[in-house]
């Protein structure tokens, strides 16, 4: 896996019963994301009880500052996780569609492909 050619957060739990905690670091590290935690949270989807999940636009805003301080990196895309190939994802999830200088693939582990979008 190369590192993305924007800034990107990687979001996971400690107890996702999908990915491992080791192998979402591994990811974030590999995409050259950042790494944040959500202990207990389980795997992190609509089904997971979060609510008006705040905590994600903070992420977003967080993003959307560090390009506004000159960043490198420019934020180009959101990413979202589906928990099966056939879980349907919210149209207010669907990420604005962006070109990219180098193509992005999921990893083989992820073999449907649900990230990124």
């Amino acid at each position: 896996m190369h590192q993305l050619p924007f800034r990107s957060i990687v979001v996971s739990s400690d107890n996702d019963i999908y990915i491992s905690l080791d192998r979402a670091q591994e990811y974030a590290s590999a995409s050259g994301s950042q790494f944040v935690l959500l202990p207990g949270a389980g795997q992190i989807n609509a089904a997971s009880n979060l609510g008006r999940w705040t905590q994600a636009l903070e992420l977003l805003d967080t993003l959307r500052a560090k390009k506004l301080e000159g960043n490198n990196r420019q934020i180009d895309a959101a990413c979202v996780c589906a928990k099966s190939p056939n879980e349907q994802r919210p149209q207010s999830w669907v990420a604005t569609q962006v070109q990219h200088s180098a193509p992005v693939a999921a990893p083989a582990s992820n073999p449907h492909g649900q990230w990124p979008l």
